[in-house]
Formats: structure tokens, sequence, C-alpha cells
């Protein structure tokens, strides 16, 4: 069976796909077989070229996302947040290539669509590059610029890759508490779900 590495991901506590050890960390690296099937990887296995045939790929990954104050507000802009300015931020700098514009479809069409208020904001153009990259894998010069533009511009906050990331990483932090406490009172945990699902972001406070 031929296995080939794509992305770094989220995941529950499992078993590797190619040795008995089980990946404990909360993320892993996602692989795919001739057939469609996906697995999860521990990055030792994933290094050996008689596991996967891209070994040393560069990956894309949605894990970078993390909890914290802006660093680009002031006390009293994060207190009220009368700007509609996402207070969950990603703690790495900026960066754009070709895997951080992956990553970005990735979120936006794939893992986070089971939020509303994702949908909330539409864009024509943006669903056009996402169509033709799942069709080709590529993304042309002219699509990154205006890509570029959506990740890092101000006009929608909330749809940064820096938001989006640090969505996606509370949204699966959150489910998986939920999923291993059933037995506690949960009420306090499952507002903060339902928040961060309908502001796409939560505030100091929840922090």
């Amino acid at each position: 069976m031929v296995w080939k590495k794509v992305r770094i991901d989220f995941t529950d506590r499992i078993k590797c796909q190619f040795c008995p050890q089980p990946i404990t960390s909360g993320k892993g690296i996602v692989v795919v077989n001739e057939d469609g099937e996906y697995a999860f990887s521990g990055p030792c296995c994933a290094k050996k070229a008689k596991n996967v045939i891209n070994p040393t790929e560069k990956l894309i990954d949605v894990t970078k996302g993390c909890l914290e104050y802006s660093v680009t507000s002031s006390p009293s802009r994060i207190l009220s947040n009368s700007d509609n300015n996402p207070l969950i931020v990603l703690e790495s700098n900026d960066y754009f290539d070709e895997n951080a514009v992956k990553a970005y479809l990735l979120l936006r069409f794939e893992k986070l669509t089971h939020i509303p208020a994702i949908n909330t904001v539409t864009s024509s153009k943006l669903t056009e590059i996402y169509n033709q990259y799942k069709k080709t894998d590529k993304i042309s010069e002219k699509d990154k610029k205006y890509l570029e533009k959506v990740m890092y511009g101000e006009n929608f906050p909330k749809f940064t890759y820096k938001n989006l990331q640090a969505v996606y990483a509370a949204d699966f932090w959150l489910n998986l508490f939920i999923q291993h406490n059933k037995a506690e009172d949960l009420k306090f945990i499952e507002s903060l779900l339902k928040y961060l699902h309908t502001w796409l972001m939560l505030t100091p406070r929840q922090i």
C-alpha cells in the first residue's frame, strides 16, 4: 500500500498507521493511500521513505492557532471590542506562501463549514479559486495576490488566516474536552463553544 503525506492536523489519541505507538500529542500527520483512505502518522514514521512517497515534503499545517490576547489592540479596545476586532490570534508572525494559501482554503471551505458564521461572508471569487484549486492543486499568481488581501486584510478581521486558525484550534480542543468529560458539568465549556461559533472569537475573560 502506497501512502502520501497530506497535512498536519489535530487528532484525538489514535494509533500511528505505520507503527504500534499511539499519537498522544493532540496532532499528527494525515496520510492518504491510492484508495483514498486517510489515516494518521507520527512525525518520525512520516519521515521514512519506506512509509510515504514524500517524506521530505513541506506540509500544510492547520494546527498553529492558539488563544491569546490580541497584540495589536490597546487594552481599552480589547475590553470594549467596539471595533469588532478578533481576540484570538496566532502566536507566530504572518507568513504568506503556497502552503499558507492552501491551509487557508482548507479552513475556509472544509474544516470550519460546520460553523454557520463562517458562511455569513461569501465571495464568488474566493469560491472560484477554491474550486479551481481542488481540480488542479494549483493556485495562480494572480489569485495569490487576491488571497493575500483576504488572508491578511482588515475588511473582515474574523476571516483572516490568523483568526481562522485560532478558531479551528479552539473548536477542536473545546469539542475534545466535551467528548472526554461527559460526566462533568459542561455548561461553561458549551457556552464557550456556542460563543465561538457565533462570533468567531473569545473574549479575554473567557480565555
